[in-house]
């Protein structure tokens, strides 16, 4: 089978957000591991978004070079008071 190419465009204005959904293989850690951030990184880098944020399983919330990893209950809690997306 051959490799999928995935690309995103996306017209986003200056300091605005945008959300990029999508499930990661996880294999036998439950921590988000820097080499997994790169994508993020350099989506941040080129669109340069108000926050940059991963919701994750890990049980303790983290920031790594200014992306915030977020356990999911405490990403629902925010979303649902309003406090991620106004």
């Amino acid at each position: 089978m051959p490799p999928t190419t995935r690309v995103l465009d996306v017209a986003l204005p200056q300091r605005q957000s945008a959300f990029r959904w999508g499930a990661r293989k996880t294999g036998k850690s439950s921590q988000v591991r820097d080499r997994e951030l790169r994508p993020l990184r350099a989506f941040a880098q080129e669109h340069r978004p108000r926050a940059t944020w991963v919701v994750s399983m890990e049980p303790v919330e983290r920031d790594v070079g200014g992306i915030r990893i977020v356990p999911w209950e405490s990403f629902l809690i925010r979303l649902w008071a309003g406090e991620i997306i106004a």
